[in-house]
């Protein structure tokens, strides 16, 4: 993630799997980047699919995860988006009809359900955007029929 703004920041977009291990994880990588969203270090764009997403799961992403979590993890998040350096992003009416059509593609492919739909807005955001994308290793599935767009984006797992 080498992408900066004008203030040195270093920017990227979450999908709805890497902003959930954010926010609830305690793998060594998700605490040390929610560290530098804390600090300001780094800038995350949320698109609003990848947050509603997050909000409605229940099981942590880190397969090697052994520890209960709670059935909600709202409050997670919410201390998440008390601090500056995330922001949820709502989609315009073309950017929501583009996303439909990548996710159109990957219901082709048989990759559905409700991670790939927040993981199109999430790749399509990133490209927009020209950061990088932060997802999970096991929503590496979501990505496979947006392989072509690879290319445009920087894909990172945490």
């Amino acid at each position: 993630m080498d992408r900066t703004s004008a203030t040195g920041t270093r920017h990227a977009v979450v999908d709805s799997g890497a902003l959930y291990q954010l926010a609830s994880g305690h793998s060594p990588a998700a605490v040390e980047l929610r560290k530098q969203v804390r600090t300001g270090d780094l800038h995350l764009t949320v698109p609003m699919a990848a947050f509603s997403v997050s909000s409605s799961m229940r099981t942590c992403w880190d397969t090697e995860c052994r520890l209960d979590h709670p059935d909600d993890g709202t409050d997670a998040l919410r201390d998440l988006f008390d601090r500056p350096g995330i922001e949820i992003r709502q989609p315009t009416v073309d950017f929501a009809l583009t996303a439909g059509g990548l996710y159109a593609d990957c219901v082709d492919r048989r990759v559905v359900g409700s991670e790939v739909l927040a993981a199109c807005h999430s790749v399509l955001l990133a490209e927009q955007e020209s950061v990088p994308l932060i997802s999970v290793t096991s929503a590496r599935y979501c990505y496979v029929p947006l392989s072509s767009r690879d290319a445009a984006t920087q894909l990172v797992f945490v």
